[in-house]
């Protein structure tokens, strides 16, 4: 589309000349050279009536320019000769016929016509009442997630600041409506979304991104930026309890990027029961902060950081029952075995489970029956990486030699031993390994390396006084 405007006057045509004349001399420097020939103090009122005349041709051509685009029809000698209405726009679109501009000037006449353009293009395109922006956007979304975290999909906003903009972006997107305190969430968009999957005959694996943003745009175009109809696909698959996949493996996507093959697959959600005790153990057993809401989103994250922390944890903790399975052999009791050794054993058993493929890990985690205790089980998958060094460098070597001992100093090794064995039997959150290892390292170096007493020397029995023989031999003065 052309706008065309009439043509100038000659008046108005001498006008944008000086006008062009007079801001070439008054930029920059030039004005100096022009006026060599004045005194300083004349230079200076010289300038200033030069600027004056400037503003005042500007101010003219501005009018006149406005006039000959028809925003105003003053002066009307401004132009030579008027187009009419009819004829001061062009467009290669027969079916967009755009109605004259309306606005105080150039500026909002111009963006009253681009309004027209755009209305025709996207005829379906919501009234924001603030800019869209990313901030915005994400302020928005996390408002709408603490919504659909409630059971009536409703949440209470405390800052007026907040509302005012969730009120500018939920309800023009039908994604919401904020009252005056309340945001309720809609179900406009899971609504058009299932019935166009319905009609366009897309099976549920197969459902992407890029349908769900073609669908936007029927039955009308809305022409929304790229971010909002991010926003609108992730509230969407919120909904629903869909996850995103990328090239089979679950992809996080943001505002930013949400790329057009994103699968979203709908998450088979977990029994309350069993999500309430995985997201516990979560906490107690791997330290994970999780939200308690059950939904495809948190389903989906939880189960990816179980999956990676239990496949780092699993070699360390393998390695832990091995070692501490020969150590007991060695300074327990090789009959019986130890909590901490049913503890160790229980939690490579739980880790192997929730490492198979395909494995239903939030399941395996909930239901999986401890052999001890969950604490023992938080505090041994915690404490991985020193319950193995412990195994290894604390001092055992020494606990060897201590067992050995045969002299006066055996009482205090059989103590020793008993010790340890006490500390290899108990579970970690009772008794620390490490810790009490390196304590009981300690005594066994100031055990070793102490002088043993000398043997006590037997005392000797004189004979009875009544014989005088007897006597005098065991007094050496006989024969």
């Amino acid at each position: 589309m052309v706008w065309l405007p009439s043509f100038l006057s000659e008046k108005s045509l001498k006008d944008l000349g000086r006008l062009v004349v007079l801001d070439y001399i008054l930029t920059g420097d030039r004005f100096n050279d022009y006026a060599s020939h004045l005194s300083q103090v004349d230079r200076v009122q010289a300038r200033q009536l030069a600027r004056n005349q400037r503003d005042q041709l500007q101010q003219r051509v501005k009018q006149a320019l406005e006039v000959a685009y028809g925003i105003a029809i003053e002066p009307r000698d401004a132009i030579a000769y008027p187009l009419a209405a009819q004829d001061k726009f062009r467009t290669l679109d027969r079916t967009f016929q755009p109605r004259p501009p309306v606005g105080a000037n150039l500026r909002e006449a111009f963006t009253n016509l681009l309004d027209q353009v755009f209305a025709h293009e996207f005829p379906a395109h919501p009234h924001f009442e603030t800019d869209i922006k990313l901030k915005t956007l994400k302020l928005v979304q996390a408002e709408i997630a603490r919504a659909l975290d409630e059971k009536d999909q409703r949440v209470f906003i405390t800052d007026k600041a907040v509302r005012q903009l969730v009120r500018a972006v939920a309800n023009p997107l039908r994604l919401g409506t904020m009252g005056d305190t309340h945001l309720w969430l809609e179900q406009n968009w899971r609504k058009h979304f299932l019935q166009k999957q319905a009609e366009d005959g897309i099976d549920a694996d197969s459902l992407t991104a890029a349908h769900l943003r073609r669908w936007m745009n029927e039955p009308r175009p809305m022409g929304l930026p790229t971010e909002v109809q991010n926003l609108i696909i992730h509230t969407f698959a919120a909904q629903t309890n869909r996850s995103f996949y990328l090239n089979s493996a679950p992809y996080p996507p943001t505002l930013e990027n949400t790329p057009n093959d994103l699968l979203l697959r709908e998450q088979a959600l977990p029994n309350a029961g069993i999500w309430r005790d995985a997201v516990k153990r979560a906490g107690l057993f791997f330290g994970l902060a999780v939200a308690e809401s059950l939904n495809a989103a948190n389903v989906a994250k939880l189960t990816e950081q179980l999956g990676e922390k239990a496949r780092a944890s699993l070699p360390l903790l393998q390695d832990y029952a091995q070692n501490l399975t020969g150590r007991w052999q060695t300074f327990g009791a090789p009959d019986a075995e130890s909590d901490r050794l049913k503890t160790a054993r229980g939690v490579v058993n739980l880790l192997s489970a929730m490492t198979l493929p395909n494995a239903d890990i939030i399941a395996v985690l909930a239901e999986t029956r401890a052999l001890t205790t969950d604490t023992a089980y938080g505090q041994t998958i915690g404490k991985a990486n020193t319950l193995v060094e412990a195994l290894k460098t604390e001092g055992w070597d020494l606990f060897s030699a201590v067992r050995s001992l045969q002299d006066g100093r055996r009482k205090d090794a059989e103590a020793m031993g008993k010790r340890i064995a006490e500390i290899l039997a108990t579970d970690e959150h009772a008794i620390a390994l490490k810790p009490a290892l390196v304590e009981q390292k300690a005594k066994a170096l100031r055990l070793l390396t102490e002088v043993p007493p000398p043997k006590p020397i037997p005392p000797v029995t004189p004979p009875p006084a009544s014989d005088p023989a007897r006597s005098q031999d065991y007094l050496g003065i006989g024969k």
